[in-house]
């Protein structure tokens, strides 16, 4: 029998072998065995033979120690103790270094041919650990399934810290003081994902009355860096970002200082997301569930219809000057953290009756703003003024209504009876309309854009799109009682211009 002859003999017994040969040192020989044979000059050496892979794994995981699980498609390492840091291991050599530490050990590992490599190993070994939906270094209440929460265990709760912590910040109403509360609670919320409303500070006085640090001071409770962004950003970065490791352990996000009207229909699909995926960088496709945190802060107080309803509006006074303010805050949070999360935990898990919801978010309503009432017990007139507010920051509703009645004056100028005729725009008279009732000022075919979204959304209804006819392509106003037909539609012109 040749050397060759007894290698494979022996690959044969391994693999009909169901229990791994492991030595007394389980970190030797993990992805081999080793047996002496007899060359034909009667030498007798040690050959290594390969062992079939999914014994290297078995193998492999009996030396984690159950120490190892993944988030999505990426894998970590569980810490000793509760709350202490979380290391992911991103490639083989991130694996193999944990894994000998674990042990104490060398990892003894064979490079011959036919042998499991080690980044094979690293990607099948991925496959079978533990799935966890993400990473929590803060409770939930209710806790959420399949998360793997990384915190020490809740002291007794602190009821007098946490009011400390409110009469902090500088709220323009006891209202607004109970919806700080409330931004607070709904960081530690376990409801639904994509049930949580986004929150949008403002404050009557501008800048300096503490908008932005209030955001930050959630982050600082929660023990997390907050992830800032713009609403001029590409979502698509945004999104990578919250993908990635330290993102995965990030539970606010903080759009700051944002100017102008904010319009973003991307930002308004992630608020009510039920997850977020797209691209983790280097790594192709990733998921989160969605429980975040979502801040705007605005400096003018004006939103598109979408996210204006997915909005819960805080308004911050400024608040007398103290050059120590935010330093002493962050010192207290520091000293009080777990006792001031455990009597937050506390109201979310005490019953309250059920309340009529007002909003879109029914879910947050009883989860979370019913559990204010120890702060504040009108929780009615929080639902009031937050659909108040709504309505306020809204701005197409009256944008519409500008536009519109930018279509009514033209008819009027025309001295056309729009109850007996349809009337006609060309596409450049309805453009100076837009541009003319929104201040816009863009050019005649993103104008034209806006005008067919809001007749599609059924905004303007008496106007729709005529792409025939005896004036061609452009607006029609038709009212209810009009007469369809060429020989009745008038054409509608620029008084002071009738040749276009």
């Amino acid at each position: 029998m040749t050397s060759i002859q007894a290698v494979e003999g022996i690959q044969q017994q391994v693999a009909e072998t169901k229990t791994p040969m492991i030595n007394e040192d389980a970190t030797r020989c993990l992805n081999y065995t080793t047996k002496s044979v007899t060359d034909e000059k009667g030498n007798e050496r040690a050959i290594k033979i390969p062992l079939p892979f999914d014994q290297v794994i078995e193998r492999l995981i009996t030396i984690s120690q159950d120490k190892l699980a993944r988030v999505d498609t990426l894998m970590f390492c569980k810490p000793d103790t509760s709350g202490e840091e979380i290391q992911f291991l991103e490639k083989a050599s991130d694996l193999f270094g944990r894994l000998g530490v674990l042990n104490r050990s060398v990892i003894d590992w064979t490079t011959a041919t036919g042998a499991m490599k080690q980044t094979e190993a690293f990607s099948e070994l991925l496959m079978r650990l533990p799935k966890y939906r993400g990473i929590e270094t803060a409770p939930h209440y209710p806790p959420m399934p399949d998360l793997f929460y990384n915190h020490p265990s809740l002291p007794d709760a602190d009821h007098d810290a946490l009011a400390d912590l409110l009469d902090r910040f500088s709220p323009e109403t006891d209202k607004d003081r109970a919806l700080i509360l409330a931004m607070f609670l709904t960081a530690l919320w376990g409801g639904g994902e994509g049930q949580r409303p986004a929150f949008i500070l403002t404050s009557p006085d501008g800048r300096g009355s503490g908008k932005s640090t209030l955001g930050e001071m959630i982050a600082a409770l929660l023990g997390q860096d907050y992830i800032a962004s713009s609403t001029k950003q590409e979502m698509k970065e945004l999104i990578t970002r919250l993908l990635s490791p330290a993102g995965l352990m990030s539970r606010v996000v903080l759009f700051d200082n944002e100017t102008g009207r904010v319009s973003s229909s991307e930002l308004s699909g992630l608020i009510t997301a039920q997850n977020v995926s797209g691209r983790r960088l280097y790594e192709g496709e990733g998921h989160r569930p969605n429980n975040l945190l979502w801040i705007i802060t605005l400096n003018s107080p004006t939103l598109d219809s979408d996210l204006a309803s997915r909005g819960v509006a805080v308004s911050l006074k400024r608040p007398d000057y103290a050059p120590d303010w935010r330093t002493e805050m962050l010192s207290m949070i520091d000293d009080k953290r777990w006792e001031i999360i455990a009597a937050l935990i506390d109201l979310l898990s005490t019953k309250t009756e059920t309340i009529d919801t007002a909003t879109r978010w029914g879910s947050w309503e009883n989860g979370v703003l019913a559990k204010v009432q120890h702060y504040h017990d009108d929780v009615g007139g929080l639902q009031d003024l937050i659909v108040e507010r709504q309505r306020d920051f809204d701005d197409e509703a009256d944008e519409v209504q500008l536009i519109r009645s930018g279509f009514i004056e033209a008819i009027e100028k025309n001295d056309v009876d729009p109850r007996i005729h349809p009337c006609f725009f060309k596409n450049s008279f309805a453009a100076s309309i837009y541009n003319e009732a929104t201040g816009a000022r863009v050019r005649k075919n993103t104008a034209l854009r806006e005008l067919k979204n809001l007749i599609r959304a059924g905004s303007i209804s008496e106007l729709q799109e005529n792409r025939r006819g005896a004036f061609g392509r452009g607006l029609l106003w038709v009212e209810d009682t009009a007469v369809g037909g060429d020989d009745l539609t008038k054409l509608i012109m620029w008084k002071e211009n009738e040749d276009n």
